[in-house]
């Protein structure tokens, strides 16, 4: 979890420089389409005056449009580039976190998670109840050796005895703590 966050921190401080970039870039790329305006217009003024009204207007307007246009188009592109190179790695590490959270198995997660907390509240409570200590045991009991009977740690002959001698212990840890004394605290 830390080297995901670190990760989007890192994207977000990239991101934020890069957009710093993409800025100074669109300046530049303003000031360069005004001065081609304005050379474009010089131009043109100097063939208007040659020709007559009439085909000066026509010609003013279609090379003037596309001049424009080819010129607005260049600018959204480089502007539409920039954007990318930024945003492209944030949405990827983004993604990648929600397809990773939505792919758990929540339902064994949460399962897992309830299980093992009431045998911790269990104990809790002959703690809260008696005073103690011995209570911090059954989860030992409850959920250690359970585990370890799944396991081949245990040869296959003695899990049996194993299994009772555990059952046995939770019933001698329960019964100690039933009939000894509360200690204040």
């Amino acid at each position: 979890e830390e080297g995901v966050a670190s990760e989007v921190a890192a994207a977000v401080n990239t991101a934020a420089a890069a957009a710093e970039a993409v800025q100074e870039t669109i300046e530049e790329i303003i000031e360069a389409v005004e001065e081609k305006v304005e050379e474009i217009t010089d131009v043109v003024k100097e063939k208007l005056s040659v020709m007559t009204d009439e085909t000066a207007q026509i010609i003013k307007e279609d090379a003037l449009f596309k001049r424009i246009q080819t010129g607005i188009c260049t600018l959204y592109s480089t502007v539409q580039t920039q954007a990318a190179k930024i945003t492209t790695p944030a949405i990827n590490i983004i993604s990648k976190i929600i397809s990773t959270i939505t792919g758990l198995p929540w339902t064994a997660v949460l399962l897992f998670t309830f299980s093992n907390t009431s045998h911790l509240l269990w104990s809790y409570a002959w703690l809260h109840l008696t005073g103690n200590t011995l209570a911090y045991s059954l989860p030992v009991f409850t959920v250690l050796t359970p585990l370890l009977l799944t396991k081949e740690i245990i040869p296959s002959q003695a899990k049996y005895f194993t299994a009772e001698l555990n059952n046995l212990a939770i019933a001698v840890v329960q019964y100690f703590l039933i009939t000894t004394e509360m200690v204040e605290e």
